[in-house]
């Protein structure tokens, strides 16, 4: 039996989701704080403030009430006073409320770092928020732990930036599908011919351990620097998310390091202002890969976008002629493969422009296209080669399996329902002309097409809405 969910379940879940997301990021965090003070590293507040921005229907006056709940009710177990709790907590979630409402005045491409203004937009934000928190935070620093307020302030500020710039962006940018994100890895790296550009960003990854290895073993303050050109080349070559997955484990790797006394900064961290140049020092090395990462995304999304209105149609959008005669043409060179050529022509489209006129042509080609596209697979080629002429070339195992694709697309249109614009709804109907060749045969896509257009004249003069295979030469048909 199927039961639906009540309004106040529906409510619920989310909400019950964010109060576990906060109060176990917040047990993470108290985990690292030292005895009578603030955390090392607390990410609740960068958790919290990008997940709400990612995840807009996280975002309820039940979800701030649950999420406030989550981070007391881990300061409270933890052994802290409800004072306490309530002062540090505060300062908390005012900074995540300052970044929410700067975030969601964004476009939804800048929030997720799509756009080459990202960066920028991402490290103003990320210090409001953490001047947000730090102003708050600093005077319940005073008021809890007899601290100087403009040290506490600097403290607070540099670790909120920080705690900011390090984990937000591998939220925002996080894949809506990410078995999808996976997938794709996984076809680019068994990809035929895929194996070179696997190897150079093996390259990069191996290059940038070197680097690492090398802070390590020169030391000095400005070990931390040394992986910054790898990492460039890195944002470069790698998709925005793997990116920013790197960068995080580059950035708390870093601080892990400096903590451990792995890399020998000869520093005293001990110092107040060391301790805040350094972390805002490791924060800004961060942004410089995010950001030329967030502008070569923006870049290629650009590019492609150019590229399919190059090759095309603006009305139908399948290839447009000049592209598909280059695609089609290295497809046909493929040795040893069976190819199959089409041409296909809708009956009477003249009649439906002179019916509808060319808003209810347009209706028509839109709508057939739609159709045959449905029906075909990512490899095959659709193309419109002028007016309500198309084509189609496609890979087969048997010649059979050419009739029958032919046949299932004439069927397909068959039975669509075209809306148009006055109202009325339309069936039309489509003649195919179909030839099969072996590829790598010196075959001629251009004549292979004319072939096919003999067969469509075929099909036509037989009756139309039918498939034809080529005579010997053209039958003329005046009125298509």
């Amino acid at each position: 039996m199927h039961t639906t969910q009540s309004p106040d379940t529906t409510k619920l879940q989310p909400a019950l989701t964010v109060f576990v997301l906060v109060f176990a990021a917040c047990i993470f965090g108290i985990e690292s704080r030292p005895i009578g003070f603030l955390a090392a590293f607390w990410p609740s507040n960068a958790v919290l403030l990008a997940v709400f921005v990612r995840y807009p229907a996280l975002v309820s006056r039940l979800g701030w009430l649950m999420a406030m709940l989550g981070y007391l009710t881990a300061d409270l177990i933890t052994g802290s006073t409800l004072d306490k709790a309530l002062l540090l907590n505060g300062a908390n979630i005012a900074g995540v409320a300052v970044g929410y409402q700067l975030f969601k005045r964004l476009p939804p491409q800048v929030r997720t770092l799509e756009r080459t203004s990202a960066s920028v937009y991402l490290f103003a934000i990320c210090l409001a928020s953490a001047a947000a928190t730090g102003v708050i935070g600093a005077l319940a620093s005073v008021l809890l732990f007899d601290r100087e307020y403009f040290p506490a302030l600097a403290l607070w500020m540099s670790s909120e930036f920080t705690n900011y710039i390090t984990l937000m962006p591998f939220i925002l940018a996080f894949p809506a599908d990410w078995r999808a994100y996976l997938r794709g890895i996984a076809q680019g790296i068994t990809r035929r011919h895929a194996w070179y550009h696997t190897g150079r960003k093996l390259a990069v990854l191996i290059l940038l351990l070197l680097a690492c290895v090398g802070s390590i073993l020169i030391g000095g303050p400005g070990a931390v620097i040394f992986p910054m050109p790898i990492l460039l080349w890195l944002a470069m070559s790698f998709s925005l998310f793997t990116t920013l997955v790197v960068v995080l484990i580059y950035v708390l790797w870093c601080h892990l390091a400096i903590d451990l006394g792995l890399i020998a900064i000869n520093v005293d961290m001990q110092a107040l202002q060391n301790t805040v140049s350094m972390r805002l020092g490791v924060a800004l090395l961060a942004l410089g890969p995010i950001a030329i990462a967030s502008m070569n995304f923006a870049r290629n999304a650009l590019l492609r976008q150019l590229e399919h209105v190059a090759n095309h149609d603006a009305l139908t959008h399948v290839l447009t002629r000049n592209a598909f005669m280059q695609r089609g043409s290295r497809l046909l060179s493929q040795k040893g493969e069976q190819v199959c050529v089409m041409m296909l022509d809708i009956d009477y489209f003249k009649s439906i422009n002179d019916r509808f006129g060319h808003s209810g042509g347009d209706a028509a080609l839109i709508s057939f296209t739609r159709a045959i596209t449905g029906d075909l697979r990512d490899s095959d080629l659709f193309g419109r080669m002028g007016g309500e002429e198309f084509a189609i070339v496609a890979l087969i195992e048997r010649q059979q399996d050419a009739v029958y694709l032919a046949e299932r697309l004439r069927r397909r249109v068959e039975i669509e329902s075209i809306a148009m614009p006055a109202g009325n709804h339309l069936q039309i109907t489509v003649s195919i002309g179909m030839v099969t060749c072996i590829g790598g045969t010196e075959q001629n896509l251009d004549n292979l097409l004319k072939i096919a257009d003999m067969a469509v004249y075929k099909a036509k003069n037989s009756g139309r809405n039918r498939v034809a295979t080529p005579e010997i030469s053209p039958l003329i048909y005046s009125d298509r």
